[in-house]
Formats: C-alpha cells, sequence, structure tokens
C-alpha cells in the first residue's frame, strides 16, 4: 500500500488529480500508518500529507 500512497501524492503534485482520486479510497481503507516518502531518510519532523498518510522527507519537483 505504501508505493499507492507515494504514487497519489505524486498524482496530485503533477494535477492528475482525476486519476489520484481513484486511489484515495484504497488509501483509507488500507493505509495503516504514515510512509515515508523516500524511505531511506529518516521523517522525523517532515510535513505530513493527511490525504495519503505521507510524511514527505524529501523535496520533490514534478518535471512536467
Amino acid at each position: 500500500i505504501a508505493w499507492v500512497q507515494r504514487l497519489g501524492l505524486h498524482l496530485e503534485l503533477v494535477e492528475r488529480s482525476e486519476v489520484a482520486d481513484q486511489l484515495q479510497p484504497l488509501v483509507v481503507d488500507h493505509a495503516r500508518r504514515v510512509v515515508p516518502l523516500d524511505p531511506v531518510l529518516p521523517m522525523t519532523g517532515a510535513p505530513r500529507s493527511t490525504n495519503w498518510k505521507i510524511a514527505i522527507n524529501v523535496d520533490v519537483e514534478p518535471d512536467l
């Protein structure tokens, strides 16, 4: 489920909310905890996306 959480956040960042909205129910039903956007980095103090249960512990710049 962590990859769905990360994908949903990325889709929102590139303004593809129509696709992200289809993933949201899966996250609501199955995501049990907040996961880091970058699993290698610590997530302490990182801002959170409550929609996706993601700790945004790395800067993301969409390249579109």
